[in-house]
Protein backbone atom coordinates (compact mmCIF):
# COMPACT_ATOMS: atom_id res chain seq x y z
CA UNK A 1 0.00 0.00 0.00
CA UNK A 2 1.31 3.49 -0.47
CA UNK A 3 2.36 5.43 2.27
CA UNK A 4 -0.02 8.47 3.00
CA UNK A 5 1.06 9.65 6.52
CA UNK A 6 1.22 13.20 6.21
CA UNK A 7 4.67 13.39 6.67
CA UNK A 8 5.25 11.24 3.62
CA UNK A 9 2.87 13.49 1.66
CA UNK A 10 4.97 17.12 2.64
CA UNK A 11 8.28 15.11 1.97
CA UNK A 12 6.58 13.96 -0.90
CA UNK A 13 5.71 18.06 -2.10
CA UNK A 14 8.89 19.18 -0.30
CA UNK A 15 10.96 16.63 -3.80
CA UNK A 16 8.21 17.21 -6.37
CA UNK A 17 8.82 19.19 -9.06
CA UNK A 18 7.27 22.60 -8.23
CA UNK A 19 3.80 23.20 -9.76
CA UNK A 20 1.55 23.72 -10.96
CA UNK A 21 1.81 21.34 -13.93
CA UNK A 22 0.31 22.01 -16.69
CA UNK A 23 -1.14 19.35 -19.85
CA UNK A 24 -0.27 20.10 -23.06
CA UNK A 25 -3.26 18.69 -26.12
CA UNK A 26 -0.80 20.04 -29.00
CA UNK A 27 2.79 19.01 -30.83
CA UNK A 28 5.30 21.65 -30.07
CA UNK A 29 4.16 22.95 -33.48
CA UNK A 30 0.72 23.29 -32.26
CA UNK A 31 -0.53 20.56 -34.27
CA UNK A 32 -3.66 19.31 -31.90
CA UNK A 33 -2.68 15.48 -31.15
CA UNK A 34 -4.24 12.96 -32.55
CA UNK A 35 -4.58 10.20 -29.99
CA UNK A 36 -5.31 10.26 -26.12
CA UNK A 37 -1.90 10.71 -25.35
CA UNK A 38 -0.84 14.59 -23.52
CA UNK A 39 2.37 16.07 -22.95
CA UNK A 40 2.75 17.00 -18.97
CA UNK A 41 5.08 20.40 -18.43
CA UNK A 42 6.38 21.95 -15.07
CA UNK A 43 5.61 25.51 -14.00
CA UNK A 44 8.68 26.75 -15.37
CA UNK A 45 7.83 24.49 -18.78
CA UNK A 46 10.41 21.52 -18.07
CA UNK A 47 9.09 18.34 -20.12
CA UNK A 48 7.43 15.85 -17.86
CA UNK A 49 6.74 13.51 -19.99
CA UNK A 50 3.70 11.99 -22.15
CA UNK A 51 0.98 10.50 -20.20
CA UNK A 52 -2.78 8.89 -21.14
CA UNK A 53 -4.91 11.95 -20.89
CA UNK A 54 -7.38 11.09 -17.98
CA UNK A 55 -3.97 9.95 -16.08
CA UNK A 56 -2.22 13.26 -16.84
CA UNK A 57 -5.20 15.59 -15.82
CA UNK A 58 -4.82 13.78 -12.60
CA UNK A 59 -1.25 14.08 -12.10
CA UNK A 60 -1.37 17.60 -12.91
CA UNK A 61 -3.57 17.91 -9.95
CA UNK A 62 -1.53 15.55 -7.84
CA UNK A 63 0.43 18.27 -5.75
CA UNK A 64 -2.30 20.32 -5.13
CA UNK A 65 -4.39 17.51 -4.04
CA UNK A 66 -1.99 16.25 -1.45
CA UNK A 67 -1.29 19.86 -0.26
CA UNK A 68 -5.04 19.73 0.31
CA UNK A 69 -5.43 16.53 1.97
CA UNK A 70 -2.35 17.87 4.72
CA UNK A 71 -4.95 21.12 5.08
CA UNK A 72 -7.64 18.84 5.85
CA UNK A 73 -5.83 16.91 8.26
CA UNK A 74 -4.24 20.19 10.07
CA UNK A 75 -7.96 21.58 10.20
CA UNK A 76 -9.63 18.24 11.71
CA UNK A 77 -6.33 17.96 14.12
CA UNK A 78 -7.18 21.99 14.84
CA UNK A 79 -11.47 20.76 15.83
CA UNK A 80 -10.27 17.60 17.40
CA UNK A 81 -7.86 19.48 19.50
CA UNK A 82 -10.88 22.27 20.44
CA UNK A 83 -13.24 20.26 21.34
CA UNK A 84 -10.75 18.10 23.41
CA UNK A 85 -10.21 21.50 25.29
CA UNK A 86 -13.77 22.84 25.50
CA UNK A 87 -15.84 20.23 26.04
CA UNK A 88 -17.35 19.66 29.15
CA UNK A 89 -15.95 17.35 32.01
CA UNK A 90 -18.13 14.09 33.09
CA UNK A 91 -20.06 14.65 36.11
CA UNK A 92 -20.10 12.42 38.94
Amino acid sequence: MTDLTTTHLKHLLDRATPGPWETIEAYPDGTPRSDMSRQIRSADGEYLGIMYELDVRLAALAPQLAQEVINLRDALGYLMDCLLYTSPSPRD
